[in-house]
């Protein structure tokens, strides 16, 4: 579970801020529509910010030291507007599932992964800088009961500073 949950819940212009969070899930969102003014997660234990079965509006993020994924999406429509993510454990941006991710600006450093869409997700991303991480975008079918996933990036304002860019034989990376 998370430390701060929302479930069946319709919120606006919520802002968080979290630090040394020692649950599985820093924020964790169930069946939800949410829009955030500010969310800020330093520190966190498990993963820093998970949504499933939701629709949710971010208009800024910032999370640092994660020692899972720092944002985790399924099944939902989901839209963040300025990303920061660093010291991610895991993935940086994780979408899986069935569920349909636009990010409009998304800074990364100091991860294992940054954009990374697995079964019949899609994400679109419209700037995006990676640095100090291993892969940059991924695009994987992870479970046999999925379809491709797909990532569209706007090719002129994206930088990989060396960070592989891998897509499985099932999915796709686009570049717009």
């Amino acid at each position: 579970g998370g430390c701060i949950s929302f479930i069946n819940s319709k919120l606006e212009k919520i802002s968080l801020k979290i630090l040394n969070s020692q649950c599985p899930k820093a924020v964790e969102i169930l069946f939800s529509n949410v829009k955030f003014s500010d969310i800020e997660i330093f520190n966190s234990a498990g993963d820093s910010f998970d949504a499933e079965f939701s629709d949710i509006y971010v208009e800024k993020i910032i999370s640092k030291k994660s020692k899972g994924e720092c944002i985790g999406v399924k099944r939902g429509n989901y839209y963040f507007n300025k990303v920061f993510l660093s010291y991610c454990g895991d993935k940086a941006y994780s979408s899986g599932e069935h569920s349909f991710s636009k990010i409009n600006s998304i800074k990364v450093d100091n991860s294992l992964s940054g954009i990374v869409a697995k079964d019949s997700s899609s994400v679109e991303v419209f700037k995006y800088q990676i640095e100090n991480s291993e892969k940059c975008l991924w695009s994987l079918r992870s479970k046999f009961q999925y379809n491709f996933s797909l990532i569209k990036i706007k090719k002129e304002n994206f930088n990989c500073n060396g960070s592989k860019i891998l897509a499985d034989a099932n999915s796709l990376i686009e570049y717009f």
